[in-house]
């Protein structure tokens, strides 16, 4: 199954043979996932929700209001370790505020009282756990790309940008994919924080990024136009 957001405070979950409308939000819906057999949907009016879905024919929900903070809860992360009964999730603000939740089977009565970062003052634009779930990395409207070491609370900031940062990804080699509104895809080494690649691939910004594999990437900007690239040197 598959969900997506759509601007009516639903969020739409769809199979091969129909489509759910599930009303969660009274703003609009930003972001949402499937995560321990829950739905986890975050709003404009700056909440996340936790919702155990009981019927999909009318759509029916049992829904806690996890959290609730100022400003837009933008987008939703999540990590979720081999064989571990407990999640991590993350929801961003438009204040820059992050907030990490636990999430477990019994989230939905015994809510755990999450972790706040605030670091920069921004607009969270793009954020990703690293593959080990023990950092978190963010990109920012004004151009940051920050670490923040979950166990310890350190952050550092790894590179800066002259432009919004608008996409990130992580591969198993700890290379860190970003994507600006410049156009340019730079590949940054999460050990260093220096960049080993840099390449102006559009005349638009660059919207997505992802690494299909270690070596491979996928970049989609503005105008709609898909590329994709190999890393060069053997990173």
């Amino acid at each position: 199954m598959l969900i997506s957001s759509i601007y009516t405070g639903s969020s739409v979950l769809s199979n091969s043979q129909a489509k759910y409308d599930i009303p969660l939000h009274k703003a609009a819906v930003t972001d949402s996932l499937i995560i321990q057999d829950y739905l986890l949907s975050s709003s404009d009016d700056g909440t996340v929700q936790i919702s155990r879905i009981i019927d999909l024919s009318p759509p029916q929900v049992n829904t806690l209001k996890l959290y609730e903070s100022i400003g837009v809860a933008r987008n939703l992360a999540f990590f979720r370790a081999p064989n571990a009964e407990v999640d991590k999730v993350a929801v961003s603000y438009d204040s820059g505020e992050i907030t990490i939740f636990t999430i477990d089977r019994n989230t939905l009565r015994n809510p755990v009282q999450p972790t706040t970062f605030r670091n920069i003052n921004s607009r969270v634009n793009t954020f990703k756990f690293t593959p080990d779930g023990s950092k978190l990395l963010i990109g920012y409207f004004t151009g940051e790309l920050v670490e923040i070491d979950l166990i310890s609370g350190a952050s550092r900031t790894l590179f800066k940008v002259d432009s919004w940062l608008n996409a990130l990804d992580i591969n198993s080699q700890n290379l860190v994919a970003i994507a600006d509104d410049q156009g340019f895809v730079r590949i940054i080494s999460l050990a260093t924080g220096k960049v080993v690649e840099e390449h102006q691939i559009s005349s638009t910004g660059i919207n997505a990024v992802i690494f299909t594999n270690d070596q491979t990437i996928l970049a989609a900007d503005a105008a709609g136009i898909v590329y994709q690239g190999k890393l060069m040197g053997g990173h």
